[in-house]
């Protein structure tokens, strides 16, 4: 949210100076920056209001405005905090929305994610429970 914002500061200042070379560009210029700022408001509201979420079968995925993955729990073969040695790995889905990744689950098809989350303790516990519901 403070991007948007920090992206508006200058916007007049450069609005006026290329409105002397080309007062065009500088309007071009100056509504895509406030449909940048729009943008970046919109993706940290739809991240604060629609999280990530377990149910009794399903992991639902949803980033921003551009992000919304559901995942069937039995789908998922590990699912682990990272390590430093999986920072840098190769082939993998990164979803972390405005902060760093922090943790890993491999599904059964071979495809790797990545997960930033605000409590990665709190989720593979409750993941876990729920995974071993659905075996009995």
């Amino acid at each position: 949210m403070a991007w948007a914002v920090i992206n508006l500061l200058p916007l007049p200042i450069l609005h006026l100076l290329m409105d002397k070379i080309s007062p065009g560009v500088a309007y071009v210029s100056s509504i895509m920056t406030l449909l940048s700022a729009l943008w970046c408001l919109a993706e940290a509201r739809a991240s604060r209001f629609r999280p990530v979420s377990l149910d009794s079968k399903s992991l639902h995925l949803r980033y921003g405005l551009s992000v919304e993955r559901t995942i069937e729990l039995s789908g998922i073969q590990v699912a682990r905090s990272l390590s430093w040695k999986d920072l840098d790995a190769r082939d993998v889905t990164r979803y972390a929305g405005f902060g760093g990744v922090n943790l890993r689950l491999e599904l059964r098809g071979g495809e790797v994610i990545h997960l930033g989350l605000d409590d990665p303790r709190g989720f593979l516990d409750e993941m876990t429970r729920l995974k071993a519901t659905l075996r009995t």
